[in-house]
Formats: C-alpha cells, sequence, structure tokens
C-alpha cells in the first residue's frame, strides 16, 4: 500500500509493504512485532507507540515509496529525521501509523478471502 504523507513542508511517498518487517529489523536489530506487542501488553490505559517507533516505520516506509528501501541504515535515519521539525513530525505521526496499520489489515483481509 502506498500513500503520499505531508511531514512538515515535504510530501513524502511512504509504502508499506510485507518486507517492511524485515527491512525494519535489518536497520534497527530489533522486531517490529515485538515492539509493538510491548505496546499493547502495557497496563497503560492510553497505549500509544512511541513516537521513536513511528519514525522508524516512517524511515523505512519512505525509502520503501522511492524504491531504496535496501539502502536502509541506522545514520540515513538520523539523516532523515534532520529534514523535519520535531513538531512535524510528531503531526504526521498519526498518518504514518495508520498507513503501517491499514496496510497490516488490507493484508490479513486478502488472507482471509484466499483461505475461504
Amino acid at each position: 500500500m502506498t500513500k503520499d504523507i505531508t511531514i512538515g513542508d515535504k510530501t513524502i511517498k511512504m509504502k508499506s509493504t510485507a518486507a517492511l518487517s524485515y527491512r525494519y529489523k535489518s536497520c534497527f536489530h530489533k522486531d517490529v512485532y515485538t515492539e509493538i506487542k510491548k505496546v499493547y501488553d502495557s497496563d497503560d490505559p492510553g497505549k500509544r507507540l512511541p513516537m521513536e517507533l513511528i519514525q522508524e516505520l516512517g524511515y523505512i516506509m519512505a525509502l520503501a515509496g522511492e524504491n531504496r528501501s535496501s539502502e536502509a541504515t541506522e545514520e540515513g535515519f538520523f539523516e532523515w529525521l534532520d529534514e523535519f521539525e520535531p513538531m512535524d513530525m510528531m503531526i504526521a505521526s498519526g498518518d504514518i501509523a495508520n498507513l503501517y496499520f491499514h496496510s497490516r489489515k488490507s493484508g490479513s483481509e486478502s488472507k482471509k478471502k484466499i483461505g475461504q
């Protein structure tokens, strides 16, 4: 799934694919599903994804949107973040998370249809 997301004054094409979790792990050396599960297993009634996780997902999806996801590095992540103001990233965080979770939902629905 691909979507244009505005961060500050930049419109960024982001793409969420089945490879995202593997690219995430390769770049950040942690499992995205484990990170998300920590949030949902917590006792925090707000259960919000940490901004760091959303930014990391945004970085991987932005590179995928440019067909450059194989170039993902931790240093590249910091350079990418340097392009934005902190508040701009916070404002865009909902759109980034929605793209990630919507693509997961769409994939699950497709699998159910295939299995029927």
